[in-house]
């Protein structure tokens, strides 16, 4: 919750009922993915080694979200903001 008042705070916004929503959305994902990573450390504590399918499994799923967050924070706004221009040129050249 911390990092959302500091978020609100840098960017100069009040704290509304949309700033609210999204807290609560982000507390519900926090939590479920807290529950997910407690389950599977349970589960592979009870378990004798690994098979040989988990290792890659892992990795995979490790690397893919090493480069999706900065995709998705950094490289899709930059081309989503590149698109609107360009769209917004198109408009007015047609007027």
């Amino acid at each position: 919750m911390s990092a959302v008042f500091i978020g609100l705070w840098l960017t100069k916004i009040d704290l509304n009922i949309s700033a609210i929503m999204g807290m609560t959305m982000i507390i519900g994902i926090v939590t479920e993915v807290a529950i997910f990573y407690f389950s599977e450390h349970q589960d592979l504590a009870h378990s004798m080694g690994h098979s040989e399918g988990q290792p890659p499994l892992a990795i995979a799923i490790i690397s893919g979200l090493i480069v999706q967050l900065p995709l998705v924070l950094c490289v899709m706004p930059v081309l989503f903001s590149l698109a609107q221009g360009r769209r917004g040129q198109g408009a007015r050249e047609e007027s």
